[in-house]
């Protein structure tokens, strides 16, 4: 396809997943920056963009200026998945270095602070005014062991104090004042099963903890904030995430709603919530998977904020700007980083960062805007269903689009309604595309995820397959010519639904998951345990390890697959991709693999994400008879 109408010509005509787009693979992946982790210092405002045009490295921006010199890149490997890499306050400005995962300061030049030599990993940070203390997250690996632990660091000499040891896992010290909350909880939870919140007295001279006691717990709780006096957290206690608020002598409920204002904590330092005050607080509510901003005050009330954009992430309150910044996305634009007024005109809203008017990719004559669907699975299941858009072409008479099914990783993620240039380059291109929130999903309730305990392999593939259904019944799509995609946890459900269900013709699985049992032995001690929960305890439950792994069931794959594999992933080990790609050459499948030796568990360089996107596209292209509209890539696929 080489035509592009003119915007005042009537659509060609022209068999659809072979459309001509602006959008392209480059473009697709230049514009996957991420805006993370807002912080303020006074007036000055801080956040963390994720640049793939980099390399993938993180820089740490002040004010819209980059301050992190090249070579350097703040994130941190605790968990794996990072999350609370750098702490801006009054003392300076600090940041975990990605390459040796020591601690710096930001002066003149980065000044090493701590010197592990990789033992020690760093994380979440708070400061103890007064002092040149910050206490966090601390991560040690030595002689095979990990440890972790409440720490703290002296911002000076980089000495590391031990404050409380014996839970599995830590996370958010908040401090207000002498008062030191934090989140602990042990194997073989995840912090969306069990955690505890505790609450100590911090002597900073020493420094120690004094009476450490529990406040909270028996249920998922996190992401603990201060008020002037009150310690606000979100907890999963009444079957849905609520804001919950302790007094210093009681818990309870601030606003209790059949809506969610949290998600699992994968990362450290996500905030779904600010609060402005004892008395009011700006919080994420989703419903059904549609979110939106609202107000709660002390005494429960509930109002809607704003509803303009499509998600919402990093919600921080600028106390000196009196406005609530967050990272935002839409259907039709790029995630940014925008300013929201609550109280007259006291500071200017706006974009702080990102796209502050759609590109020429980015106008509706090319972007498809998601429907929420509901369907009948185990139960009701969900899913975003974006119809292909393109206003130059239309599809031949009485034919119905491709379908490319998207399966999140986690599993506990969440499909959500901003911009997905992957999305939308398939889309562009004439396919239909639907992003499952499959059971065991965020944003529906407690009971929702927990549909996949026990189930995993088994419930998500069947709400793949009853979305596939669903839509071939509507008419909307062709059953012939579907497709599905995942990474991690998705590459698992993807390669399970290929090999247990005949709904898919053809499928990408990106560093997923093959053998259950050796995940189990060899992922990272964060995860360890996780598969406990979704599968049954190990050893115990072999049997059904082996029973869901497609890598033993490869009798029953006969489709098309092709794989990606970062070399240095250490949650999902470049082996998961190997064995699959082995027995499908052994049994003549057609299958291509493409391995990117310097990435890991999510793919970082604009120029591989942009490659592995042209070769997915292509393969499916291939494999299913659809001419591609872009020039053919130079595509190893064995056995076609």
């Amino acid at each position: 396809m080489t035509r592009t109408t003119p915007a005042t010509m009537a659509p060609v005509a022209a068999p659809m997943g072979s459309w001509e787009s602006p959008l392209d693979a480059d473009t697709a992946a230049a514009g996957a920056v991420e805006y993370h982790e807002i912080q303020s210092c006074g007036a000055q405002l801080y956040w963390l963009e994720s640049r793939p045009q980099e390399g993938g490295r993180v820089a740490l921006v002040r004010d819209g200026e980059s301050i992190l010199p090249l070579g350097f890149s703040a994130r941190t490997r605790v968990h794996e998945y990072g999350g609370g890499s750098y702490l801006a306050c009054a003392d300076g400005v600090f940041f975990v270095n990605f390459e040796d995962q020591e601690l710096y300061a930001l002066e003149e030049s980065p000044r090493q602070v701590t010197h592990s030599g990789m033992v020690e990993r760093y994380a979440d940070f708070c400061h103890v005014p007064g002092s040149r203390l910050a206490i966090c997250v601390c991560e040690r690996h030595e002689d095979g062991e990990v440890l972790n632990l409440l720490a703290a660091v002296d911002l000076d000499s980089g000495r590391l104090t031990a404050l409380h040891e014996g839970h599995d896992f830590y996370a958010a010290p908040r401090l207000n004042g002498s008062k030191l909350a934090f989140i602990a909880w042990d194997h073989p939870n995840m912090p969306w099963h069990a955690t505890r919140l505790y609450v100590a007295d911090l002597e900073h001279e020493t420094p120690r903890l004094v009476g450490s006691r529990v406040v909270a717990s028996g249920a998922s709780i996190g992401e603990p904030q201060w008020g002037e006096t009150r310690l606000f957290y979100l907890s999963d206690a009444s079957g849905w995430c609520n804001v919950h608020v302790f007094d210093g002598v009681e818990n309870r409920c601030v606003h209790e709603a059949s809506d969610e204002f949290g998600a699992p904590a994968w990362v450290f330092a996500a905030h779904t919530y600010a609060v402005v005050s004892d008395d009011l607080l700006i919080a994420r509510r989703i419903q059904r998977g549609v979110e939106s901003l609202v107000t709660i005050t002390g005494d429960g009330y509930l109002s809607e904020w704003h509803t303009l954009a499509g998600t919402y992430d990093s919600l921080h309150w600028h106390a000196s700007g009196q406005r609530l910044l967050c990272v935002t996305g839409a259907p039709d634009r790029r995630s940014r980083i925008e300013a929201l007024n609550m109280f007259g005109e006291s500071a200017k809203p706006g974009v702080i960062a990102g796209a502050s008017a759609r590109s020429k990719h980015e106008v509706r004559r090319y972007s498809s805007v998601p429907e929420a669907l509901r369907f009948e699975s185990d139960g009701e299941a969900h899913a975003f269903l974006y119809p292909p858009t393109n206003a130059d072409f239309r599809g031949t008479d009485g034919e119905r689009p491709p379908l490319l099914v998207t399966t999140h990783g986690g599993p506990t993620a969440m499909a959500d309604r901003s911009q997905q240039l992957r999305i939308q380059y398939y889309t562009s291109r004439g396919w239909a595309v639907a992003d499952v929130n499959y059971a065991g999903s965020t944003g529906f309730g407690s009971a929702y995820r927990r549909k996949l305990d026990g189930q995993w392999g088994i419930a998500d593939v069947r709400d793949c397959e009853a979305l596939v259904r669903h839509l071939a019944a509507s008419g909307v799509i062709d059953p012939k010519r579907c497709a599905i995609r995942g990474g991690s946890a998705g590459g698992y459900t993807t390669l399970a639904a290929l090999t247990f269900s005949t709904a898919f013709q053809a499928g990408a699985s990106t560093y997923g998951i093959s053998d259950l049992e050796a995940f189990a032995k060899e992922t990272h001690k964060f995860e360890s345990h996780y598969v406990d929960s979704l599968v049954g305890p190990w050893p115990e439950a072999a049997d059904t390890y082996r029973a869901r792994s497609p890598i033993h069931h490869t009798d029953r794959l006969a489709c098309p697959i092709i794989f990606f594999q970062g070399g240095k992933d250490k949650v999902v080990p470049p082996n998961q991709s190997q064995m699959m790609v082995d027995a499908l050459d052994a049994k003549g499948i057609p299958h291509a693999y493409l391995f990117y030796p310097e990435e890991g568990h999510g793919f970082r360089d604009a120029g591989n994400i942009a490659h592995a996107l042209r070769a997915e596209y292509q393969f499916f292209c291939r494999v299913l008879s659809i001419t591609p509209a872009d020039a053919p890539l130079d595509l190893d696929i064995r056995h076609l």
